[in-house]
């Protein structure tokens, strides 16, 4: 069986939201992992930070088309985020001061470590501070400049 990967807050939002800037690389991504097969996991955390922030940014509509798509077990498996995901989730967020870091990265942490998963797809470098491999990968700071044209020669 393909390796599993867990699917952030992000990259949902990415998909759902069509003017992201990530939108094309998470559609694609999306259908990537489909294609080679790969289960997918998020949580109920995920989902609940999914939806609130949709319902605020793009309607009621737009979150209640997003959640119904993300509680499709067909599409990928909702975890519970128990009382001892929980505690892990706490300690995880006590130990790491980034101030960028949520709890509920901090649960999808906790359930990627419980259950083995070791890719998340996700557009939040919080994921690579805490250990996990992402994906799309890492981006890199600053963006390459584009090549100069060679200067023109003299007649």
């Amino acid at each position: 069986m393909p390796p599993a990967v867990f699917v952030d807050t992000s990259a949902f939002l990415a998909f759902f939201v069509p003017a992201d800037a990530n939108h094309e690389e998470a559609c694609f991504l999306f259908e990537e992992l489909r294609g080679a097969r790969r289960p997918l996991f998020t949580s109920t955390d995920v989902v609940d930070e999914v939806v609130t922030f949709l319902r605020r940014r793009a309607g009621t509509a737009a979150a209640i088309e997003a959640g119904e798509a993300l509680r499709d077990p067909g599409a990928l498996r909702m975890l519970e985020v128990d009382p001892r995901l929980r505690d892990s989730a706490w300690r995880i967020f006590r130990e790491n001061r980034s101030p960028g870091l949520s709890l509920t990265d901090c649960t999808s942490s906790a359930i990627m470590l419980d259950r083995t998963i070791a890719e998340v797809f996700t557009f939040d470098e919080d994921f690579r501070r805490l250990g996990h491999r992402t994906l799309p990968g890492p981006r890199p700071l600053l963006r390459p400049r584009p090549a100069r044209p060679a200067p023109a020669g003299r007649s």
